[in-house]
């Protein structure tokens, strides 16, 4: 090559430089916005039975139990807390279960579905 090649060649490979790094800042930023935007997935063991049942009227209604000697708990079990993380999808809900035999569960993944979530 001689300096009249390689004089053109320079600019071009700069120009080439440029527009790589460009684009990557461009995914790099996309990438954060996408990050930054998204709620975290939940990941997390629940185990059950539980030791005891939940108040359903403690969780659910807004005035609380109003029972004065009220036999069931009172404290998040995880069967609440199962349902408080599927009543809080915004966008999907994955289920892998082969029959849901709990009216409670199956009542609240009907709700989700109702207002969008899961919906193409």
């Amino acid at each position: 090559m001689n300096s009249v090649e390689i004089s053109g060649f320079i600019p071009k490979l700069g120009l080439v430089v440029v527009g790589i790094v460009l684009v990557e800042c461009t995914r790099q930023g996309l990438n954060y916005l996408q990050r930054k935007n998204s709620k975290p997935v939940i990941r997390q063991v629940i185990f059950f039975p539980d030791k005891q049942i939940a108040c359903k009227d403690f969780f659910d209604s807004v005035e609380g139990c109003s029972r004065i000697r009220c036999d069931f708990s009172h404290t998040t079990t995880g069967f609440r807390q199962l349902l408080s993380h599927i009543k809080s999808a915004r966008k999907s809900i994955d289920i892998a279960v082969y029959c849901i035999s709990c009216f409670e569960i199956a009542d609240v993944v009907l709700q989700r579905h109702k207002v969008g979530v899961g919906r193409p």
